[in-house]
């Protein structure tokens, strides 16, 4: 999470950031496998997100670059 720590920067419209790791004792770990769990209001604030300065500049200039896979999953709650 760099400088920011803790569950990260929360912008207008994301109500909710919940970043994981695999948990020690588990069947599953994978210790270099994250997850980022990310609730938006709408559409609307999803794409504000991924234009605002700080996911330009911490997500896709410093983050994504680190990464040796990157998955992603869209979902609308039901």
């Amino acid at each position: 999470m760099g400088s920011k720590g803790g569950t990260g920067r929360q912008g207008r419209g994301n109500s909710r950031r919940l970043p994981a790791r695999g948990a020690e004792g588990r069947r599953h770990q994978v210790p270099a496998q994250f997850l980022f769990y990310e609730l938006f209001q709408d559409e609307a604030a999803f794409k504000a997100h991924q234009e605002s300065a700080y996911f330009k500049t911490y997500i896709a200039e410093q983050a994504l670059p680190l990464l040796a896979k990157r998955e992603r999953s869209q979902y609308v709650l039901i």
